[in-house]
């Protein structure tokens, strides 16, 4: 990143941040490995639960009346990724 186009007030900060090479495999994997250990906020009357998809591991925040005010999904993805409408994994007994 050129140096120059960081605001003069942060540019001293921003000078001693030390690289990090996203590419690195090895630095992804502590990041995400990192990121998995954050519990989490928790928040009275919400439920959490965490769903795995594909290898990719959610964390589920449902309010107790859930209303889709928030929900943004593809329908067209859903069927895909195996969700039903409700947004929750689609159970199938010849597989995973």
């Amino acid at each position: 990143m050129d140096i120059s186009a960081v605001n003069p007030a942060l540019r001293a900060a921003t000078a001693k941040t030390p690289a990090i090479d996203l590419e690195n495999g090895a630095v992804r994997w502590l990041a995400a490995t990192a990121s998995s250990l954050i519990p989490g906020k928790r928040v009275d009357g919400v439920t959490r639960r965490t769903l795995r998809h594909d290898g990719v591991k959610l964390r589920i925040y449902t309010p107790p009346q859930p209303s889709g005010a928030g929900l943004f999904v593809d329908a067209r993805r859903r069927s895909r990724a195996g969700l039903g409408r409700d947004g929750r994994r689609a159970l199938r007994r010849d597989g995973p």
